[in-house]
């Protein structure tokens, strides 16, 4: 997956989130950017249950590790 938006006035930060937002299965309002809003690396805080999101984060790393 792929952030198209530019780094222009935090377009590109939403665009993570919101990317973050439909692979958690949450609504975009449930991810923030906690720490490098304007930086390659970033802090990500995800609302919700932790064992929904940790079972939902374990299925995206398989799927990743067979790329």
């Amino acid at each position: 997956m792929h952030v198209h938006a530019r780094a222009i006035q935090g377009a590109a930060t939403e665009e993570v989130c919101q990317l973050l937002a439909q692979c958690f299965h949450v609504s975009s309002q449930r991810v923030r950017c906690v720490r490098g809003q304007r930086s390659r690396t970033k802090l990500v805080e995800i609302d919700g249950d932790d064992v929904e999101l940790d079972a939902r984060l374990q299925t995206l790393l398989a799927i990743a590790s067979f790329r």
